[in-house]
C-alpha cells in the first residue's frame, strides 16, 4: 500500500514501558514513520511524556502528575529501569529518525507544547492531536503551519464543523468506529485519517482495505508486515 504509514503507540508499548525512550528506541528499529506520545506538565512546569493523569500505573509509585516536580517524576521508575521522560528529552532521542505525533493530555500546555517543536525545527516532522478540540483550536492560533488532529472514540462526527471549528488537519479514530464510509467521508472534508490501535493482523488488514492514510499499534513490526502482505489498494 503505497504511502500508507505506520504510526507507534506510545514508542512500541507491546515490546517496552509504554513513552519511554527504549520504547521510542524500539519503534524506530522497526521503522516506524511516526512515533505517538502523549505529554503532560509537572508541577514545576516540565513537559514530560506519560500518558495518565497518575504516575500509578506505570510507574512504582503514586500521585497526580501534574503535582509531581520533574525531581520527584525522574526518581520513579516507568518500567525496567526507565525513566519518565521529559518532551525535550524525547525529542533529542527521535530527531531524524521519526516524526512525531504529541499528545496533548492536559489542557493550558499548547503554547508550550508548540514552542518545543519550533524551537526544535520540527515543524514539519510533528503532529499536535487531543481529544480537546479547544486544544486544537489553540495549537492553530499560535501556530497556523502546525498539523494538527482530531481524535475521536466515539460518533458521530460533524467533520464539516469540526474543520470550520478547528482547522485540524487529520482525524484519529478509535477502531471500533471505523468505516469505509466515515473515512471517505473526512477525505472529502480534507482530512487524513489514522485508525487506532489495532495489533491483529488480521484486523489490520480490514482496517486499512477501508483507506485510512496511517495505523497505530503497539506492535508496529506486525503493524508494518499486515500491511507490506496486505494487496495492492
Amino acid at each position: 500500500m503505497s504511502g500508507f504509514m505506520i504510526v507507534g503507540h506510545r514508542g512500541a508499548a507491546g515490546y517496552e514501558p509504554e513513552n519511554t525512550l527504549h520504547s521510542f528506541r524500539r519503534a524506530i528499529e522497526i521503522g516506524v514513520d511516526w512515533i505517538e506520545m502523549d505529554v503532560r506538565r509537572s508541577a514545576d512546569g516540565h513537559l514530560v511524556v506519560i500518558h495518565d493523569d497518575t504516575v500509578d500505573r506505570t510507574t512504582g509509585g503514586h500521585g497526580k502528575v501534574s503535582e509531581m516536580t520533574l525531581d520527584e517524576l525522574k526518581k520513579l521508575d516507568a518500567g525496567r529501569g526507565q525513566k519518565i521522560p521529559t518532551l525535550q528529552e524525547a525529542i533529542d532521542f527521535t530527531k531524524g529518525q521519526a516524526r512525531l505525533i504529541i499528545e496533548i493530555k492536559q489542557e493550558g500546555t499548547e503554547a508550550d507544547v508548540v514552542d518545543a517543536i519550533e524551537r526544535n525545527d520540527i515543524i514539519n516532522a510533528a503532529m499536535v492531536a487531543s481529544f480537546f478540540t479547544r486544544s486544537i483550536r489553540r495549537v492553530k492560533e499560535i501556530s497556523p503551519r502546525m498539523m494538527t488532529a482530531a481524535i475521536f472514540s466515539r460518533l458521530p462526527i460533524d467533520f464539516k464543523a469540526l474543520a470550520l471549528d478547528t482547522g485540524a488537519d487529520s482525524i484519529f479514530l478509535r477502531k471500533d468506529i471505523v468505516s469505509q464510509a466515515i473515512i471517505e467521508e473526512a477525505h472529502k472534508n480534507g482530512f487524513t485519517v489514522n485508525v487506532w490501535n489495532e495489533d491483529n493482523p488480521e484486523e489490520i488488514r480490514k482496517y486499512a482495505a477501508m483507506g485510512p492514510d496511517m495505523m497505530s499499534s503497539n506492535y508496529p513490526d506486525r503493524l508494518k508486515q499486515a500491511i507490506q502482505s496486505a494487496p495492492a489498494m
